[in-house]
Formats: C-alpha cells, structure tokens, sequence
C-alpha cells in the first residue's frame, strides 16, 4: 500500500501502488513531527523537578506505593500499608492503577520518580497525538490527520490536566479515546486479528486509565460501533460479532479492578464522594467560563475553580465550527460526513453536560453522581472538536493547498496554545519527603476512599503494631513475611482483645494459631480487633483476596486467554 500524507479520504486510506517504502518513511516523518510538537508544550518534562499541580503529590505517592508494594504480597497492588500514619488504605481497589503502574515501571528504569512521572506524562501526550493521526487520516486523509493531532496535543485541557490539576489518570485515558475508535473502524473494515488485539487492550487500558472518563465515553463507543458496522458492505454479521467481542474480551481483561470496585464501594465512606466540593450541582460551569477568544486567555473568571481555567480553545472552536460550515456549504460524500456529524454530536451532549441546564439529567441518573465535576466532560468535548478540527481540509482542491493551510494552522495552534498554557510551578525533588515519611498524610485525596468504619481517625501514627484493649497480654513481632502480612507471638495471661493497628476492610485475616479467628472493626478508629484466650499463641495477620477479587482475576485472566485464542486461531486460518 502507497501511504501518504496527502492519501485520498474515504473509510479506508490509501491505495496499492509500488512505493511502499516511501509510505512508510512519511509516516514516520508524521509521527517524527507530532513529537517536535508535543516537545513544544511539554518541554517542562523534560526535568527532574517535581511538578507542583493539585493532585501532583499524591500522584508522587501513588507511584511510589506501586512501585514499593507490587510484588509484596500483592501481585495486583490494592493497599498501602504505610498511608495514613501506617494504618493503610485501599487505594488501589478503587483508584485506576495504569498511569502509576507505567511510571512505576519507568521509574525501576530511571531510577528517580519525579523524572519517571514526567517522562510518563510526556509519552502519553505524544501518544495521543499520534493516535489522533492515525484516527483522523483513516477517513479524511493524513493533512486533517495531522492538523488535528495538533489540535489536541494543544487542546487547553490537555494542559491543564497536566499542570494546573495534576490530573493523571484523566490524562492517561487521552490517547485511547482515538485508538478505540480507530480498532472499531479498522476491525470492522478489515476483520483481521490484529485490530482485535489491539480494540480489547485499548477498551481494557480506559477501563484501568480513568473511571469517569470510561462512563462518559462508552456510551459514544457503543454508538460509534453500531455506525460502523452497520455501514459494512461484507460480511457484517461478521463485523459486529467481532467488534462486540473486542469490546466484551477488553472489559473482562480489566475486570480485576472495576469488579471490586464496583462490588466493594460499600466498604467506603461515600459520603465523601457525593457532599460538600464534590457535590455535582455546585460544580456547573456558565457559557462564560468555556470560551476565549483566541490568543488570549480566558478573560471571565466565572467557575474558575482552584485556578483552573476551563476554556476551550479559540482557535479549535473556530476550526470545528468552519468543518461544519464546510462540509454543510459543500456536501461530500456520506462516508466522509458521517464520523463529522458522529462527533458534533458528542461535543454538543457534552458541552451540554457540563451546563446547568443539563441538572435534570444528573438528578435522574444517579450513576452520574460519582463524576462529582461536570466539567469532566471537556474531556470529550476537547476529543471531539479536535477531532473535527482538521476536517475542512478534505474540501481543498489540491494537495499543495492542503498542505500549506495545514502548515499554516498547525503553526496558528502551536502559537495560541503556547501563549495560553500556564507553565507549573516546578519542586526539587528533596522537597518532597521520601521513604515511608511521604505516606504520613492522612487521607491522601480528601478521605476518598476512607473505610466507612471510620468514624473519627486515628490522632497520630501507632507507637506499636498490636496494642492491648483489654485483658493482659504481652506480644512481640516475629516477622513480617511482606508488606501485608506480620507474625506475632502473644503470651496472654487472661482472655484479652487485641487491636491491629491496621484499617479494617475486607480481605483482611487474622490466624491464631493456624485458625481464621472472627475479627471486627474498632467502632470508633476502625481498627482490626480480635480475641485471644488465655496461652501462648501464634498470630498472623495477613491481607487477602476477597471472593470478588479473587474472581476478578479469573475473570481477567480467562478474557486475556480466550483473546489470544482468538487471535491465534484467525491467523492460523488466515496463512493455512
């Protein structure tokens, strides 16, 4: 196939010829570019400082806590022993663990956290970029490809995510907004192995990237698949059984966190989700907040909440918004207007969704409580009028044409999105406390994921792991296996209650002398208390699956096996 940036539109770009070679090399020329780009904005990065946004240190501590407990007892890290003055919390179980499993992994390489969240960052800017290319060229060509990864690399909140919230799993599920949308296309067109692959992975990665963003999205997703499908000539039976499976093998490969998350939410104090600042209806925005004019800031400071600016970019506003008039003034063919009018669709109920006059939506789906900021929903508006930014391209009439408006609007939105962009205030990593010090704040994420039996926390750290309610009784550490798992020996005098210095929640055990004992939660910290008779004893408390974790995994594991199942029999039949 002759690829080219230039190629003609259509559902499937490109066309045979005998300069495959060439192809290649501007496509990499494409993806060489969307890097020098993204360079231009993230160039902060590119540093070992550490980067002061809203959710920033507690994102510092959520990497370290992957990196210091995955292999310590907990194959899928879901509790942090040492938070919360040593107390522990389930962070994990209910936090999406991709963004901080990647940096994670970057800082084993690296070696330094502040830089492994950074690099982190900056991969997944770029690869938004290049998925939006590669999305975008598949029915409009590589110059609106390449004008709208632009776009959302400088899309205004992208950027804020980055260095005013702090907001990293957001951040993480940008580039898999057009990688999904692209499989769907792709599998649908193509029904080949590969797409299936890579559709169920990218659904699995925004199920563990972002809940809100997933909740948002899928919907879109659902919609988008049934379009495509439907629009398929051959073999469509066919088509939608493997878009569907894609789609069924991704969610179940992620089921090992959003299962217990969603099964074991009443384990926390959802008070804390639903009131005060989290309250959805005080988090509306006005029509003022959400537009600028272009090359300047935002000059309403109505709804700018903790000094987020929520506008949305002049410049992307005004390219959507020509794409409509374009390709309303001179219509094309349907198969080039469709995935345009598929994503004013999803800018318009999204815009809307952010407004006030959208409340009685929000009141009737309680789902969407959990959201808590309607302004989430510039996640899609941002994917969306990015998306259509570079549409009106298609109606030039020559490619020199095209490729100089292309030039001239990327160098437009480099400059607009350079001189909006509020640059972070940067620390040096010895000011964040390292070690086991950077987990003594209590509730990290406002108490989010609290116990709810907790009704009044601990006023400090405990002086000993297992303390003595009543009775007498004398108890010293043996060891401790891993991070969640410690071996006791007790010598009671008189039968006696005894108190974990742990947050009580399910999973946890407790075995005296080899039997599970029956445990309960302090009524008032929410500490592990447990019995003992009289003798000497053996007691170990260990962290472990709950049934609903347990068949998480065999969930998760039994999707990743029939997906590649899949795949190896759809080659096999393929090159029989």
């Amino acid at each position: 196939m002759y690829f080219q940036l230039d190629d003609n539109c259509g559902e499937l770009s490109g066309k045979k010829g005998a300069y495959l070679t060439q192809g290649k090399w501007r496509l990499a020329l494409a993806i060489v570019f969307i890097f020098i780009v993204t360079a231009g904005i993230g160039l902060p990065l590119f540093s070992s400082s550490f980067m002061a946004g809203h959710d920033a240190r507690a994102a510092f501590i959520r990497v370290l806590g992957m990196w210091e407990y995955f292999g310590s007892g907990q194959l899928f890290v879901r509790w942090f022993p040492d938070l919360n003055w040593g107390y522990g919390g389930p962070v994990f179980n209910f936090y999406p663990p991709l963004f901080y499993f990647i940096a994670a992994a970057a800082n084993v390489v690296l070696g330094h956290p502040a830089l492994a969240i950074n690099l982190t960052l900056f991969f997944l800017w770029w690869l938004s970029g290049v998925s939006m290319f590669f999305f975008i060229r598949n029915y409009w060509g590589g110059w609106a490809g390449l004008v709208s990864a632009v776009a959302y690399v400088y899309v205004p909140y992208h950027a804020v995510d980055v260095y005013t919230r702090g907001a990293y799993a957001e951040f993480t599920a940008f580039p898999l907004l057009p990688l999904i949308l692209l499989s769907i296309s792709k599998l649908s067109q193509t029904r080949r192995a590969a797409w299936l692959f890579m559709l169920a992975f990218s659904v699995a990665g925004l199920f563990l990237a972002h809940n809100a963003t997933c909740l948002m999205f899928m919907p879109f997703v659902l919609l988008y698949g049934m379009i495509v499908v439907a629009r398929t000539k051959v073999s469509r039976l066919r088509s939608g059984f493997m878009v569907l499976a894609g789609l069924v093998l991704g969610s179940g490969m992620a089921a090992f966190f959003w299962m217990p998350a969603l099964l074991e939410k009443a384990a926390l104090r959802t008070d804390f989700l639903l009131h005060g600042r989290y309250d959805f209806w005080k988090n509306f925005l006005d029509l003022s907040a959400l537009f600028s004019w272009p090359l300047l800031p935002s000059s309403s400071s109505a709804n700018h909440f903790d000094g987020i600016d929520f506008h949305i970019g002049g410049w992307h506003l005004m390219l959507a918004a020509w794409t409509i008039l374009v390709l309303t003034v001179r219509p094309r063919k349907w198969s080039i207007v469709w995935p345009a009018v598929f994503f004013c669709l999803m800018a318009s109920l999204a815009l809307f969704m952010n407004l006030a006059w959208s409340r009685p939506v929000w009141d009737k789906l309680s789902l969407l409580h959990f959201l808590q900021f309607p302004w989430r929903f510039l996640v899609l508006v941002s994917f969306a009028i990015s998306a259509l930014a570079g549409v009106w391209l298609t109606a030039l009439p020559s490619r020199k044409l095209k490729s100089l408006s292309a030039a001239f609007i990327v160098v437009l939105l480099v400059i607009s999105g350079m001189h909006s962009v509020r640059l972070p205030v940067k620390e040096a990593v010895s000011a964040v406390p390292r070690n086991t010090q950077i987990f003594t704040s209590l509730f990290v994420g406002e108490g989010e994921y609290t116990p709810r039996w907790i009704m009044r926390p601990p006023a400090g750290p405990a002086l000993e792991r297992i303390a003595l309610a009543m009775g007498q009784a004398r108890v010293a550490q043996v060891s401790a296996p891993s991070k969640v798992e410690s071996v006791f020996a007790v010598q009671a005098s008189s039968p006696a209650i005894l108190v974990a210095n742990v947050f009580y929640f399910p999973g946890w055990h407790v075995y005296v002398d080899g039997k599970d004992s029956a445990i309960t939660a302090d009524p008032i910290n929410g500490r592990i208390v447990f019995p003992v008779v009289p003798g000497e004893h053996r007691v170990r408390i260990k962290l472990e699956l709950t049934k609903v974790q347990f068949w998480s995994i065999v969930i998760s594991w039994a999707a990743l096996v029939i997906l590649l199942c899949c795949v190896w029999w759809f080659y096999k039949k393929r090159y029989a």
